[in-house]
Protein backbone atom coordinates (compact mmCIF):
# COMPACT_ATOMS: atom_id res chain seq x y z
CA UNK A 1 0.00 0.00 0.00
CA UNK A 2 1.61 3.69 -1.28
CA UNK A 3 2.09 5.79 1.60
CA UNK A 4 0.03 9.39 0.95
CA UNK A 5 2.64 12.33 2.16
CA UNK A 6 1.40 15.73 2.76
CA UNK A 7 3.52 18.92 2.15
CA UNK A 8 2.45 21.39 5.12
CA UNK A 9 2.98 24.97 4.23
CA UNK A 10 5.60 26.53 6.28
CA UNK A 11 5.24 28.59 9.34
CA UNK A 12 5.84 31.62 9.89
CA UNK A 13 8.56 32.31 13.28
CA UNK A 14 7.38 34.97 15.83
CA UNK A 15 10.53 37.15 14.47
CA UNK A 16 8.96 36.81 11.23
CA UNK A 17 5.19 37.39 12.43
CA UNK A 18 6.23 40.23 14.46
CA UNK A 19 8.27 42.14 11.24
CA UNK A 20 5.12 41.76 9.28
CA UNK A 21 2.95 43.11 11.97
CA UNK A 22 5.00 46.11 12.81
CA UNK A 23 5.19 46.84 8.75
CA UNK A 24 1.18 46.54 8.71
CA UNK A 25 1.45 48.79 11.29
CA UNK A 26 3.58 51.45 10.08
CA UNK A 27 1.20 51.40 7.00
CA UNK A 28 -1.57 52.19 8.71
CA UNK A 29 0.03 55.09 10.48
CA UNK A 30 1.39 56.70 7.32
CA UNK A 31 -2.55 56.21 6.36
CA UNK A 32 -3.70 57.86 9.64
CA UNK A 33 -1.34 60.86 9.08
CA UNK A 34 -2.33 61.66 5.83
CA UNK A 35 -6.34 60.79 6.21
CA UNK A 36 -6.18 62.72 9.89
CA UNK A 37 -9.03 60.92 10.82
CA UNK A 38 -9.65 57.16 11.05
CA UNK A 39 -13.14 56.30 10.30
CA UNK A 40 -12.21 52.35 9.89
CA UNK A 41 -9.04 51.40 11.20
CA UNK A 42 -6.58 49.24 8.97
CA UNK A 43 -5.93 46.04 10.43
CA UNK A 44 -2.90 44.44 9.95
CA UNK A 45 -3.80 40.83 8.17
CA UNK A 46 -1.92 38.88 11.09
CA UNK A 47 -4.86 39.97 13.55
CA UNK A 48 -7.65 40.15 11.21
CA UNK A 49 -9.68 37.25 13.32
CA UNK A 50 -8.08 38.45 16.80
CA UNK A 51 -10.46 40.65 18.82
CA UNK A 52 -9.09 44.35 19.48
CA UNK A 53 -9.47 44.61 23.20
CA UNK A 54 -9.57 42.12 25.80
CA UNK A 55 -13.32 42.53 26.29
CA UNK A 56 -13.62 41.48 22.45
CA UNK A 57 -14.28 44.82 20.99
CA UNK A 58 -14.43 44.64 17.27
CA UNK A 59 -11.77 46.32 14.93
CA UNK A 60 -14.49 48.11 13.16
CA UNK A 61 -16.71 51.07 14.88
CA UNK A 62 -19.33 49.13 16.43
CA UNK A 63 -22.22 49.91 17.44
CA UNK A 64 -21.11 50.14 21.13
CA UNK A 65 -18.69 52.21 19.93
CA UNK A 66 -20.98 54.47 18.22
CA UNK A 67 -22.84 54.95 21.72
CA UNK A 68 -19.98 56.44 23.24
CA UNK A 69 -18.24 58.14 20.61
CA UNK A 70 -18.40 61.52 22.66
CA UNK A 71 -16.50 60.05 25.11
CA UNK A 72 -12.37 60.82 24.56
CA UNK A 73 -10.84 57.35 23.63
CA UNK A 74 -6.77 56.11 22.77
CA UNK A 75 -6.61 53.84 20.30
CA UNK A 76 -2.71 52.52 21.00
CA UNK A 77 -0.77 48.90 19.65
CA UNK A 78 1.44 46.92 21.98
CA UNK A 79 4.65 44.81 21.12
CA UNK A 80 5.93 42.81 23.41
CA UNK A 81 9.70 40.99 23.19
CA UNK A 82 9.84 37.97 25.88
CA UNK A 83 13.38 37.22 24.39
CA UNK A 84 14.58 40.80 24.97
CA UNK A 85 12.41 41.69 28.18
CA UNK A 86 10.99 44.92 26.40
CA UNK A 87 7.32 46.61 25.73
CA UNK A 88 6.91 48.81 23.30
CA UNK A 89 3.80 50.91 23.57
CA UNK A 90 2.80 52.76 20.39
CA UNK A 91 0.12 55.34 20.74
CA UNK A 92 -2.05 55.85 17.43
CA UNK A 93 -4.59 58.18 17.80
CA UNK A 94 -6.82 60.16 20.80
CA UNK A 95 -10.62 61.08 19.56
CA UNK A 96 -12.78 64.14 21.07
CA UNK A 97 -9.71 65.92 21.51
CA UNK A 98 -8.49 69.08 20.36
CA UNK A 99 -4.75 70.29 20.79
CA UNK A 100 -1.97 70.53 18.47
CA UNK A 101 0.28 68.79 20.95
CA UNK A 102 -0.14 65.70 23.77
CA UNK A 103 1.99 64.04 26.32
CA UNK A 104 1.38 60.75 27.48
CA UNK A 105 3.12 59.59 30.53
CA UNK A 106 3.23 55.60 30.69
CA UNK A 107 3.72 53.66 33.76
CA UNK A 108 4.03 50.40 34.54
CA UNK A 109 5.00 48.65 37.66
CA UNK A 110 7.38 50.89 39.13
CA UNK A 111 8.88 52.13 35.97
CA UNK A 112 7.71 55.29 34.29
CA UNK A 113 8.11 56.55 30.80
CA UNK A 114 7.39 60.09 29.68
CA UNK A 115 7.11 61.88 25.90
CA UNK A 116 5.44 64.98 24.45
CA UNK A 117 4.27 64.12 20.87
CA UNK A 118 3.01 66.73 18.37
CA UNK A 119 -0.13 65.73 16.44
CA UNK A 120 -1.72 66.02 13.48
CA UNK A 121 -5.59 66.25 13.91
CA UNK A 122 -8.41 67.55 12.80
CA UNK A 123 -12.42 67.20 13.87
CA UNK A 124 -11.23 66.20 17.55
CA UNK A 125 -8.95 63.62 16.37
CA UNK A 126 -5.25 63.14 17.25
CA UNK A 127 -3.26 61.18 15.44
CA UNK A 128 0.54 60.07 16.00
CA UNK A 129 3.06 58.85 13.52
CA UNK A 130 5.84 56.63 14.50
CA UNK A 131 5.92 57.62 18.22
CA UNK A 132 6.84 54.90 20.69
CA UNK A 133 7.43 54.49 24.40
CA UNK A 134 9.51 51.29 25.45
CA UNK A 135 9.85 49.84 28.57
CA UNK A 136 12.93 47.48 29.02
CA UNK A 137 13.85 44.69 31.86
CA UNK A 138 9.94 43.62 32.07
CA UNK A 139 10.30 39.74 32.28
CA UNK A 140 7.87 37.14 30.80
CA UNK A 141 7.42 35.98 34.24
CA UNK A 142 6.23 39.27 35.83
CA UNK A 143 4.47 40.84 32.81
CA UNK A 144 1.49 39.02 34.01
CA UNK A 145 0.96 40.96 37.27
CA UNK A 146 1.31 44.48 35.54
CA UNK A 147 -1.19 47.34 34.99
CA UNK A 148 -0.41 49.48 32.11
CA UNK A 149 -1.27 53.09 32.31
CA UNK A 150 -1.47 55.39 30.49
CA UNK A 151 -1.64 59.24 31.74
CA UNK A 152 -2.65 61.84 28.99
CA UNK A 153 -2.26 65.33 29.27
CA UNK A 154 -3.00 68.06 26.52
CA UNK A 155 -2.40 71.94 26.64
CA UNK A 156 -4.08 75.50 26.71
CA UNK A 157 -2.83 78.61 24.92
CA UNK A 158 -0.42 78.89 27.77
CA UNK A 159 1.37 75.82 27.24
CA UNK A 160 0.22 74.40 30.01
CA UNK A 161 -0.27 70.79 30.41
CA UNK A 162 -3.26 69.95 31.32
CA UNK A 163 -4.53 66.14 32.47
CA UNK A 164 -7.49 64.59 30.83
CA UNK A 165 -7.57 61.31 31.72
CA UNK A 166 -6.06 57.83 31.47
CA UNK A 167 -6.16 54.59 29.99
CA UNK A 168 -5.75 51.54 32.88
CA UNK A 169 -4.84 48.11 31.04
CA UNK A 170 -3.98 45.10 33.09
CA UNK A 171 -1.56 42.74 31.23
CA UNK A 172 -3.37 39.28 32.39
CA UNK A 173 -4.83 37.53 29.72
CA UNK A 174 -4.16 39.83 27.72
CA UNK A 175 -2.48 39.78 24.04
CA UNK A 176 0.66 41.98 23.91
CA UNK A 177 2.44 40.02 21.18
CA UNK A 178 1.32 42.45 18.83
CA UNK A 179 -2.29 43.92 19.17
CA UNK A 180 -4.47 47.18 19.01
CA UNK A 181 -6.04 48.71 21.62
CA UNK A 182 -9.49 50.50 21.79
CA UNK A 183 -10.23 52.12 25.24
CA UNK A 184 -12.38 55.54 26.75
CA UNK A 185 -10.09 57.83 28.30
CA UNK A 186 -11.45 57.88 32.18
CA UNK A 187 -11.12 61.16 33.78
CA UNK A 188 -9.68 60.01 37.07
CA UNK A 189 -6.38 57.89 37.93
CA UNK A 190 -4.13 60.69 37.81
CA UNK A 191 -0.31 59.60 39.37
CA UNK A 192 1.80 62.29 39.84
CA UNK A 193 4.69 60.12 40.75
CA UNK A 194 5.66 56.32 41.26
CA UNK A 195 6.54 55.07 44.61
CA UNK A 196 9.79 54.04 44.91
CA UNK A 197 10.29 50.07 45.36
CA UNK A 198 12.84 49.64 47.41
CA UNK A 199 16.02 47.67 45.45
CA UNK A 200 18.74 47.79 48.03
CA UNK A 201 21.52 49.60 48.95
CA UNK A 202 25.32 48.91 48.54
CA UNK A 203 28.02 50.33 50.74
CA UNK A 204 31.23 51.22 49.32
CA UNK A 205 35.04 53.08 50.21
CA UNK A 206 36.52 55.11 47.80
CA UNK A 207 39.56 57.39 47.58
CA UNK A 208 41.64 59.44 44.97
CA UNK A 209 45.51 59.42 45.54
CA UNK A 210 47.03 62.61 45.77
CA UNK A 211 48.31 62.93 42.31
CA UNK A 212 44.82 61.81 40.88
CA UNK A 213 46.16 59.40 38.74
CA UNK A 214 44.25 56.05 41.03
CA UNK A 215 41.16 55.00 42.42
CA UNK A 216 40.98 52.44 45.03
CA UNK A 217 37.87 50.84 46.26
CA UNK A 218 36.34 48.51 48.77
CA UNK A 219 32.97 46.98 48.08
CA UNK A 220 32.15 46.54 51.69
CA UNK A 221 28.30 45.24 51.90
CA UNK A 222 25.19 45.06 49.83
CA UNK A 223 21.37 45.22 52.02
CA UNK A 224 18.41 44.44 51.58
CA UNK A 225 18.38 43.33 48.14
CA UNK A 226 15.23 43.01 46.33
CA UNK A 227 14.40 39.07 45.92
CA UNK A 228 13.96 38.62 41.81
CA UNK A 229 11.12 36.40 42.56
CA UNK A 230 10.09 36.36 38.68
CA UNK A 231 12.78 33.87 37.75
CA UNK A 232 10.76 31.23 39.38
CA UNK A 233 13.36 30.98 42.13
CA UNK A 234 13.35 31.74 45.77
CA UNK A 235 17.58 32.12 45.94
CA UNK A 236 19.35 35.44 45.15
CA UNK A 237 23.44 34.74 43.99
CA UNK A 238 24.29 38.49 43.85
CA UNK A 239 27.67 40.01 42.81
CA UNK A 240 28.13 43.92 41.87
CA UNK A 241 30.33 44.96 38.89
CA UNK A 242 32.23 47.94 38.94
CA UNK A 243 32.97 50.43 36.56
CA UNK A 244 35.02 53.46 35.84
CA UNK A 245 33.88 56.45 33.13
CA UNK A 246 35.60 58.87 31.75
CA UNK A 247 32.13 60.95 30.10
CA UNK A 248 31.27 58.23 28.64
CA UNK A 249 34.58 55.64 27.79
CA UNK A 250 34.77 52.87 30.13
CA UNK A 251 38.12 53.21 31.26
CA UNK A 252 38.03 49.85 33.64
CA UNK A 253 35.95 47.06 35.12
CA UNK A 254 35.96 44.65 38.18
CA UNK A 255 33.42 42.42 39.58
CA UNK A 256 33.21 41.00 43.11
CA UNK A 257 32.50 37.61 43.68
CA UNK A 258 29.40 35.65 43.72
CA UNK A 259 27.75 35.51 47.06
CA UNK A 260 24.55 32.18 47.44
CA UNK A 261 21.39 32.61 48.37
CA UNK A 262 21.99 36.15 50.17
CA UNK A 263 20.29 39.28 50.43
CA UNK A 264 22.59 41.00 52.57
CA UNK A 265 25.99 39.58 51.42
CA UNK A 266 28.84 41.25 52.75
CA UNK A 267 32.30 41.40 50.35
CA UNK A 268 35.00 43.20 51.69
CA UNK A 269 36.86 42.89 48.36
CA UNK A 270 39.30 45.57 46.86
CA UNK A 271 40.19 46.98 43.34
CA UNK A 272 42.33 49.87 42.24
CA UNK A 273 41.66 51.80 38.46
CA UNK A 274 44.05 53.58 37.14
CA UNK A 275 42.40 56.98 35.62
CA UNK A 276 44.79 57.53 32.69
CA UNK A 277 45.52 60.85 34.17
CA UNK A 278 41.88 62.08 33.42
CA UNK A 279 39.92 65.26 34.76
CA UNK A 280 38.39 63.27 37.89
CA UNK A 281 35.68 66.04 37.15
CA UNK A 282 34.48 63.88 34.51
CA UNK A 283 35.15 60.56 36.28
CA UNK A 284 32.51 58.77 37.70
CA UNK A 285 32.04 55.36 39.06
CA UNK A 286 28.87 52.90 38.26
CA UNK A 287 27.93 50.26 40.12
CA UNK A 288 25.57 47.30 39.05
CA UNK A 289 24.33 44.93 41.24
CA UNK A 290 23.39 41.21 39.47
CA UNK A 291 21.80 38.11 40.80
CA UNK A 292 23.78 35.64 38.78
CA UNK A 293 22.29 32.93 36.88
CA UNK A 294 24.33 30.14 35.91
CA UNK A 295 22.70 28.64 32.96
CA UNK A 296 20.53 31.93 31.28
CA UNK A 297 20.63 36.11 32.24
CA UNK A 298 22.24 37.66 35.30
CA UNK A 299 19.29 40.05 36.12
CA UNK A 300 19.99 43.40 37.11
CA UNK A 301 18.79 43.83 40.66
CA UNK A 302 19.95 48.13 40.25
CA UNK A 303 22.41 50.69 39.43
CA UNK A 304 24.31 53.24 41.55
CA UNK A 305 26.48 56.22 40.43
CA UNK A 306 28.91 58.07 42.20
CA UNK A 307 30.42 61.41 40.88
CA UNK A 308 29.13 64.47 39.57
CA UNK A 309 27.28 63.39 36.89
CA UNK A 310 24.89 61.25 39.85
CA UNK A 311 21.20 62.09 40.22
CA UNK A 312 21.19 60.77 43.50
CA UNK A 313 22.77 62.80 46.48
CA UNK A 314 24.40 60.49 48.01
CA UNK A 315 26.52 59.74 45.07
CA UNK A 316 27.63 63.34 44.26
CA UNK A 317 28.51 63.69 48.16
CA UNK A 318 30.78 60.49 48.45
CA UNK A 319 32.91 62.53 45.13
CA UNK A 320 32.95 65.46 46.36
CA UNK A 321 34.64 64.60 49.98
CA UNK A 322 36.52 62.16 47.75
CA UNK A 323 37.78 64.71 45.65
CA UNK A 324 38.74 67.00 48.95
CA UNK A 325 40.15 64.69 51.09
CA UNK A 326 42.91 62.90 48.55
CA UNK A 327 44.24 59.91 49.95
CA UNK A 328 41.70 59.57 52.54
CA UNK A 329 39.36 56.88 52.22
CA UNK A 330 35.45 57.65 52.08
CA UNK A 331 32.64 55.15 53.08
CA UNK A 332 28.86 55.89 51.45
CA UNK A 333 26.14 53.83 51.27
CA UNK A 334 24.16 54.06 48.06
CA UNK A 335 20.50 53.04 47.29
CA UNK A 336 19.82 51.11 44.00
CA UNK A 337 17.79 51.76 41.72
CA UNK A 338 16.75 51.17 38.12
Amino acid sequence: MSKIITTLPPQKTPRLLLRDTLADLHEFLNHAAESHRIHDPVVPRHLTNQSLTADGVDPGRTAAAADQSDLPQLEFFLCYDAQRGVLQVYPLLISGVVSPKCRIKAILGDKMRTSEFAAQGSENTLVFRDEMLEFSQIYLLEVARLTLSLQIYTYNTLSVPLFIGSVLLPLENVDIYGSFFARTIDKGNQIMEIPETSRGEVEIQLSLSTDQKTIKGTLVQANNLCKMEFRGSSSTYPFVKVHLFWKEKRLAKWNTSVKKNSLNPVYNESFSFDTDSKDANDLYVMLTVKDYDRIGKNYVIGYALIGEASSCESGRSQWAVMMKTLGEVTTFKHTLSL
